[in-house]
């Protein structure tokens, strides 16, 4: 069975972010690699307090240069192994 292309590609960044935050940990430590672990968060949280109901959502997004890379890296190998 072969599967669709839109999974293969889901697939490989997903791989790539895994990768490149288990990098970004590894390396963090070391203080010649620990460019790898420099990155910014983005964070969003809607509130609403309707009395009777309150609501929150937190959602927060941490990108690294480490992850960076895996995901170009992954990006290349989606590419260039035919599924």
């Amino acid at each position: 069975m072969k599967l669709s292309k839109t999974f293969w590609f889901i697939f490989w960044l997903l791989a790539g972010l895994i990768a490149g935050g288990l990098l970004a940990s590894v390396c963090a430590g070391v203080p010649a690699l620990s460019w790898l672990a420099y990155g910014n968060s983005i964070s969003f949280s809607p509130a609403a307090d309707l009395v009777v109901l309150k609501f929150s959502l937190a959602l927060s997004f941490q990108l690294n240069v480490a992850e960076v890379l895996c995901v170009l890296a992954a990006m290349f190998c989606y590419h260039h192994f035919d599924f």
